[in-house]
């Protein structure tokens, strides 16, 4: 069987950015189908919500509203990851 590279065959966490819609949210519902732990980030607190409910299906799902430009909102969601 071919293996990607960096893929291990078991679940990873992952961190998405631009979470809420378009290449993102696509992101996001590929890791999400097979099994990672995602840590959704967004700056649409509405936006951000949605794709949780559309992505999460019972898995490890956080959704985070934040601004990737701003370093206190990163500080203040990585604390929430972990």
């Amino acid at each position: 069987m071919k293996q990607r590279l960096g893929h291990s065959g078991s679940a990873r966490d992952v961190v998405v950015t631009g979470a809420s819609a378009g290449v993102g949210r696509a992101t996001a519902r590929a890791f999400g189908a097979r099994g990672d732990r995602i840590g959704m980030i967004a700056s649409s607190e509405a936006g951000i919500a949605r794709a949780r409910q559309d992505i999460a299906l019972g898995r490890g799902v956080i959704a985070i509203a934040a601004d990737v430009a701003d370093g206190d909102d990163i500080e203040a969601a990585a604390k929430l990851w972990h």
